[in-house]
């Protein structure tokens, strides 16, 4: 295999979770890019790393803010970044200031996933922040990436708080014996939401509900929407966002990621055009995006550089095919 991969061209490494979901996956990652460039697999057609994504919106979300580096649409953390999305979110960027304990703190990156537990148990003056961290809420996080597993159980044990938001109980919920202040809450499921979902290519399509919420399980929009009326600043964080007796309408979250990721491109697929390319899915090839049959509005799931194109991009999709 090791002979064949470094001969024959053009060649890619395809993964999944299998190769990252693991205490050595950054490891991995780099072995694989180091692999495709040593082999000279890179720079052309058929060559590369290629990430499949292995959950229902991991590239949604990833493109949303999760990274601790910056803010949706990777942005930054400067204050430029800031300063557009309160313009998006329509908050006043003093007010937005005014929530943390300084403007350097704003501005500075979290503390990555891998390492959180550091900000509990190290000595105050190694945490960079005003104090210790009490408390964590986990949503969608399964926390097996932690590498240091036992100094992450003795982080759980000192928090006064801890809440983990997941479809099934994930490590977080089993690894420390504590059982005050601990909150597990069913959250739905892809097939039990309504949304938008974005593919590794950031090609995006429309979910509809597929089965009703089991149990007591809510989804995440919701619970969100829930928590930041208990901390006193859902008034601004939904400013554009209906809400209907506590149910949040999914479609305005669409549009105001259309109104503020122009990084990325993310402006042309509003929930009626994806819904609209969504019933309609008989009508493009099935081997790429461009649609076969006339069909208002560019290749099957916008793809972002066609998004920004608008007209012009209904020409060019007939050509475009995925990656």
């Amino acid at each position: 295999m090791a002979q064949v991969f470094a001969t024959q061209k053009p060649a890619t490494l395809i993964w999944c979770m299998g190769a990252t979901q693991k205490t050595v996956g950054t490891a991995n990652v780099r072995a694989f890019s180091i692999l495709c460039m040593a082999t000279g697999n890179v720079g052309s057609a058929g060559t590369g790393c290629n990430i499949f994504r292995g959950h229902t919106n991991v590239q949604g979300a990833t493109d949303m803010g999760l990274d601790i580096s910056t803010l949706p649409a990777y942005y930054g953390l400067d204050e430029a970044a800031w300063r557009h999305w309160c313009r998006v979110w329509q908050v006043d960027y003093d007010w937005m200031v005014g929530r943390f304990h300084s403007k350097k703190l704003m501005e500075t990156p979290g503390i990555p996933s891998t390492r959180w537990f550091d900000s509990v148990v190290l000595p105050r003056d190694q945490v960079d922040q005003p104090s210790n961290c009490k408390a964590i809420f986990v949503m969608g996080h399964g926390g097996n990436t932690v590498t240091r597993m036992p100094e992450a159980v003795k982080a759980m044990e000192q928090l006064e708080l801890m809440v983990v938001c997941d479809p099934h109980p994930t490590t977080y919920s089993q690894i420390s014996d504590r059982r005050d202040g601990t909150y597990l809450l069913p959250i739905c499921t892809s097939f039990e939401t309504v949304g938008s979902r974005t593919a590794s290519n950031r090609s995006l399509q429309w979910g509809e509900q597929v089965v009703k919420p089991i149990f007591e399980s809510r989804n995440d929009y919701d619970v969100m929407y829930d928590l930041a009326k208990r901390l006193g600043f859902a008034d601004e964080m939904f400013k554009n966002i209906k809400v209907n007796d506590g149910v949040v309408v999914v479609e305005d979250i669409l549009r105001e990621i259309n109104r503020g990721t122009w990084a990325l491109g993310y402006t042309g697929q509003s929930p009626e055009r994806l819904r609209h390319h969504m019933a309609r899915s008989a009508v493009f090839r099935y081997h790429h995006a461009a649609r076969s049959q006339g069909l208002a509005g560019g290749g099957r799931g916008l793809w972002p550089a066609l998004a920004l194109l608008g007209h012009a991009g209904d020409e060019a999709s007939r050509h475009a095919h995925p990656l």
